[in-house]
């Protein structure tokens, strides 16, 4: 279950590129060079992130009780 959710999390991130999103690159390295530039984008965005933020969907917290 694990091996899936990471595969299908790693077409998501290069779905959000637009030029990814259709095949209009002519010559298969430019497509190639493309995924491997979104994927270091994902990463470098990861490694800049707060740590709270890498990952998690951040809920408000409930009140406190008086």
């Amino acid at each position: 279950m694990q091996a899936a959710t990471t595969v299908e999390q790693t077409f998501a991130i290069m779905n959000r590129y637009r030029r990814l999103h259709r095949d209009y690159e002519a010559l298969p390295t430019r497509s190639r060079s493309m995924i491997h530039w979104a994927i270091v984008n994902s990463m470098s965005n990861r490694l800049t992130a707060s740590p709270n933020k890498v990952g998690q969907y951040l809920r408000p917290k409930p009140p406190a009780a008086a």
